[in-house]
Order: C-alpha cells, then sequence, then structure tokens
C-alpha cells in the first residue's frame, strides 16, 4: 500500500484542498506498472468523491489535456525564447557546495525537459539552495 495526494481546486483561499488516497502500489519502471498505480488513484478516489471529475496533470496522463498541461510540456515564454516551465524549474536551481554555489543553469533553459532535469542531477550532488530565474532569487 501507498498513499498519494489528489488535489481539489477551490474559488477560494487557499484554492485547493489536499486529498490523500490508499492506493495498491506496483513498483518497476515499466509502463504497465506505472498504469496500474494511476487506474487504482482514479478508482480509489472516485469511491469517496462519485460526483468529482479527475484530470491528472502528468507527462503520462491517462487524459491528453493532463500531459499538455504537465511541467515537461507547458510552454513559457521568456524574453529569449520559449522554454518548457520543467526547463525553467530545473535550470534556476541554486546548491550549495561549501563555500561554492553551484547553479543556476541558464545553458539548460531551452533544452527538452527531461534532458534539462538530467543534465541538473548529474551536475550537482549536493543539497538545493534555492532558485533564481532571470536573475530573481526565491
Amino acid at each position: 500500500m501507498a498513499e498519494r495526494s489528489v488535489f481539489i481546486s477551490k474559488s477560494i483561499y487557499p484554492y485547493f484542498e489536499e486529498i490523500r488516497v490508499s492506493i495498491d502500489w506496483f513498483g518497476g519502471f515499466a509502463l504497465s506498472q506505472k498504469r496500474k498505480c494511476q487506474i487504482g488513484l482514479h478508482q480509489n478516489f472516485l469511491v469517496n468523491y462519485p460526483e468529482r471529475k479527475v484530470l491528472e496533470i502528468s507527462s503520462s496522463s491517462l487524459v491528453s489535456l493532463g500531459a499538455k498541461l504537465s511541467a515537461m510540456n507547458l510552454s513559457k515564454k521568456t524574453t529569449s525564447g520559449i522554454t518548457t516551465v520543467e526547463s525553467a524549474f530545473q535550470s534556476s536551481r541554486v546548491y550549495r557546495d561549501g563555500y561554492d554555489v553551484i547553479g543556476p543553469f541558464p545553458q539548460y533553459l531551452f533544452m527538452e525537459g527531461r534532458k534539462c532535469k538530467k543534465m541538473v542531477e548529474q551536475s550537482v550532488w549536493n543539497p538545493m539552495k534555492t532558485f533564481s530565474f532571470y536573475r530573481k532569487t526565491v
């Protein structure tokens, strides 16, 4: 067994409600295993909330709109061009290695999301400190 979160949008602050859903976990890297977990999550959620509709927003969503809205596919226009939300997120990471600061990684900003994520992960093994996107630190 495992637990996953489902978020229900609301019209007032904090604009969402998090609901924890228990699912049977199917380990492994095969798409079929991932699909079993996804379907179980949707089914178990709908047992308690049958009036709701489920839209999973991920690149592996069962619904094309969910895949289009994922961070891997959702575009962001910048002053230098168009990137994905995933690449903007990954390339903005800043790490601390003792006294040295590593990142952000603007050279990765316009890479495909998965490749950008892999490049950043290969560059650093230290805890993340903050984000810096176009010199704005968060």
